[in-house]
This record gives structure tokens, sequence and C-alpha cells, in this order.
């Protein structure tokens, strides 16, 4: 009897990051702009969400516009290079859950802990995380308002609700 390739289930946490970033990047206005079948863009990062026992993609997140971001799949044998020209390009390999944790503002990098890896690069993820929050307010700016406290304040409160 031959067996296939077992193919694990998709990791819990890519049907909402795909939302959220579905929603971020129906927020934006700008054209994508494309050159010889490749996305233009300023800034790109690359997430390939592979420190899960379950599957996930590689997402590859680039600015639009003057405000706005776009998103899509990168399919496994893909070179990133091969479908985006950004000038300042960068990724890593996190958990699909800090990927969500990222996207939702609970964090401010989608990794755990310690650096990336290309912590030279972390003005790429600031970039689009301003980008993807343009519009939206981040859990320490809610928490900010809900409490009447500088954000300062509410990163504590943030940092102590997420650690329970």
């Amino acid at each position: 009897m031959r067996r296939g390739r077992y193919i694990p289930p998709m990791d819990p946490s890519v049907g909402p990051v795909e939302e959220l970033l579905d929603a971020a990047a129906s927020r934006s206005t700008g054209e994508v702009e494309s050159r010889a079948g490749r996305v233009v863009a300023p800034h790109a990062l690359w997430l390939c969400a592979c420190e899960t026992f379950d599957d996930a993609p590689t997402w590859l997140i680039y600015a639009v516009g003057d405000d706005g971001v776009g998103w899509q799949r990168i399919p496994e044998q893909v070179d990133i290079e091969d479908v985006i020209d950004a000038e300042h390009l960068t990724g890593c390999h996190p958990d699909p859950e800090g990927v969500l944790m990222w996207l939702r503002g609970e964090r401010p990098r989608p990794w755990r802990r310690g650096l990336a890896d290309f912590p030279e690069d972390s003005y790429v993820y600031d970039e689009l995380n301003r980008r993807i929050f343009a519009g939206e307010l981040s859990l320490i700016e809610q928490t900010a308002q809900v409490c009447g406290g500088s954000e300062m304040e509410a990163c504590g409160s943030a940092a102590a609700i997420l650690a329970r």
C-alpha cells in the first residue's frame, strides 16, 4: 500500500491574518504599481510563517500609494524577488500567531522575542505597520483612550492584559 504525503491542516491563525490584511488593503486608495509582472513598491515585507507544526503560507505585504498596503500569498518554490521590486525589502520567519498579534497591534514585530532575521531593517516593519493601522487604532491607542491615560501608560496596561 502506497501512502500519500501528509499535508498538515492550515494553522488556525492564517484565516484571521488574511482577514486583517484584506481589511487593511481595502482601506488603501492608491493603485498597485507593476513592472514586468512584478509589484513595484517602496517598502515590502515577506513573512514565511513556518514556525508552526501546521501548514502556513508566506505572505508578502507591500506599500501602496501614500498610506495603503497590498498583500498576497507567495506560492512555494517562488522567489520573492520574482514577485516584488521594492526599494526596501526584508522579511522573517515568525509563527502565524505572532503575525496575527502584530497585525492586531498587540506587539511591535511579528516574532516573539529577540532579533529578527534582519534587525537592521526594522524601519520596514514600522512603515508597513503604520500603513496597516492607517485609519485604525492600535490596542495601545485604544487602551489609552478608554483609560484616559497616555500611550506610555497604556502600553503597560496592554502588556498586563496580554500577559493574563
